[in-house]
């Protein structure tokens, strides 16, 4: 496998400073990409920003809130602004809620899962959409989950928020496919991440998917390799 798919290609990540951000933020400049990464936090960004000083102009990053309509808007002019253009999205914003069942559920609590998972996503997307239209190319790539398929005691804001990515995938998919823009998804399981070991202490970590395996799948989906897939929602499971 060559590590240059990307070279010459601009990938706007959102998310980036997370734990899988950052992994799919290096997988991209490790093969050749111009990346602007996008987190909510500065200081995560910055903290990031400083770890790859190696690649130079190849990296920018920018401060945005996606959840909000000029958030999304200004990610991406900061992407055009310093990059030129944007050939791939990696929507890797996103944020879980668990062990809350729907009598003890918040409104706040609700809306937040649907606003950091799926409005995010929506948001970026339409900003995006423009600028790949005109250049007759692009490539997203969004972050689902696994509990978006079917519904799991505890989880209803969470499932019910993946649930509406993978849909949203399936409907943008149709919507943009003729102008040679390919929308997909991943379906992630429990990600190998230091949270989620310091929450689950006693599960069998060696199961569970390893953000380096998932930023690979998200790699091929925005490769060229992967141009006649549209609409896909694919599963990264592990052997969980």
């Amino acid at each position: 496998m060559t590590q240059e798919r990307f070279a010459g290609s601009v990938v706007l990540v959102t998310g980036a400073a997370g734990a899988l951000g950052q992994v799919v933020t290096r997988e991209f400049l490790t093969e050749g990409a111009r990346v602007l990464a996008c987190d909510v936090s500065e200081d995560r960004l910055s903290a990031f920003a400083i770890d790859l000083g190696e690649y130079g102009r190849r990296f920018a990053h920018a401060a945005a809130d996606l959840i909000a309509d000029d958030g999304a808007r200004q990610a991406v002019q900061a992407c055009l602004d310093v990059h030129g253009r944007i050939d791939v999205v990696a929507n890797i914003a996103g944020g879980y809620l668990g062990g809350v069942g729907v009598p003890d559920l918040t409104a706040r609590q609700w809306d937040f899962m649907q606003d950091l998972n799926v409005r995010t996503v929506f948001n970026t997307c339409r900003a995006a959409l423009p600028s790949m239209r005109s250049q007759k190319h692009g490539k997203i790539v969004n972050v689902s989950a696994r509990a978006g398929l079917s519904g799991i005691a505890g989880l209803s804001a969470y499932s019910v928020a993946k649930a509406g990515v993978r849909v949203l995938t399936e409907s943008l998919s149709e919507e943009v496919k003729d102008d040679d823009i390919n929308v997909n998804a991943i379906m992630p399981s429990i990600i190998d991440t230091p949270a989620n070991r310091e929450s689950m202490p006693t599960a069998d970590h060696a199961t569970w998917v390893s953000p380096t395996e998932i930023a690979r799948v998200i790699l091929f989906l925005a490769s060229e390799d992967a141009r006649a897939i549209h609409g896909a929602a694919i599963p990264v499971y592990g052997r969980v």
